[in-house]
């Protein structure tokens, strides 16, 4: 038997409904605020130093100590892609089963950056007559010219503070990993 769904389908019509939640005005597109270009610029700039990190995580989450791991991180293009094989690697592979929460704080934290940091680089800003800042998502959707958010400096900075913090663990993590891989070479010099 064919009955009709119980909830009707949505359809454009029914979209200028979302329109409430940005102001009435004149909307200019990009950014025309110093603060924001700075912290987005940061943000953008300093994304990649943390994704080059990430490959060594990656590599001590293999095992291995000469696989090519960055050329295998970087031949991932897919960011989702790469976090699910680390989360993968550090939840089911053995050689991993000691590791401390610091791996699962590094890989989640990574996970919301790489989302953040791809929504304000791939975003589209307006800049309010009000000087207010909003963000349409990057996804050319029908729902896009009704779907701006505002954004503040307090979020750009917390985005800031996070990756200072997650740089922080990494070279942490990557020292330790400097450290044993220096006392394996030692080992296996002529003298061993």
């Amino acid at each position: 038997m064919n009955t009709p769904p119980s909830k009707p389908p949505t359809r454009f019509g029914r979209l200028p409904k979302l329109v409430g939640h940005t102001p009435e005005g004149r909307f200019d597109s990009g950014l025309a605020n110093d603060d924001f270009l700075l912290a987005i610029g940061r943000i953008v700039t300093f994304f990649p130093l943390l994704e080059r990190s990430m490959s060594e995580i990656m590599s001590e989450l293999i095992g291995g100590y000469d696989a090519p791991v960055r050329q295998i991180f970087y031949s991932i293009t897919k960011q989702q892609d790469r976090i699910e094989i680390m989360r993968s690697l550090l939840e089911e592979a053995q050689v991993n089963q000691n590791r401390g929460a610091t791996w699962d704080f590094i890989i989640d934290n990574f996970a919301t950056i790489s989302t953040s940091r791809n929504d304000y680089a791939d975003g589209i800003w307006w800049t309010h007559e009000t000087g207010r800042i909003f963000l349409e998502p990057p996804n050319p959707s029908s729902r896009g010219a009704f779907n701006k958010r505002e954004v503040n400096l307090t979020e750009l900075n917390d985005v800031i503070d996070r990756m200072n913090d997650l740089a922080s663990r990494l070279h942490d993590v990557i020292i330790e990993r400097l450290e044993k891989l220096a006392a394996r070479h030692r080992g296996e010099g002529p003298h061993a």
